[in-house]
């Protein structure tokens, strides 16, 4: 399973991971940085970190239910920050090898502001 996929269903399972109290709910809003990511094999118990020894990632929980998570490897080329027009933001990256077409490409991202 590649990379993408995995953190999809990471994804999935912690955004149904189960039913919270208020209490519990409130205990968890603000941002929290990742600091381990280790997966265990359940029948051989054999152990992976598949993001290494430094994972970098963010996950947020708001007061009003969202949340949102941010994986990146550590060793990402910085994205070449392109401008803002109107509501838009417009980022460019370095050339990256792309997880979905195994082949070097260039991103352009356009963003619109969220109202």
């Amino acid at each position: 399973m590649n990379t993408i996929a995995k953190l999809t269903l990471a994804m999935v399972a912690v955004a149904t991971s189960g039913v919270l109290t208020k209490a519990q709910a409130d205990s968890i809003v603000g941002t929290w940085r990742l600091i381990s990511w280790i997966e265990e094999e359940t029948e051989s118990k054999a152990v992976h970190k598949n993001f290494g020894d430094n994972p970098l990632g963010f996950i947020t929980y708001t007061s009003d239910g969202h949340m949102m998570i941010m994986f990146t490897d550590p060793a990402r080329k910085p994205t070449a920050f392109v401008g803002v027009k109107d509501d838009h933001l417009t980022i460019k990256t370095p050339p990256f090898v792309s997880p979905f077409l195994n082949k070097q490409i260039v991103a352009t991202l356009v963003w619109e502001r969220a109202k």
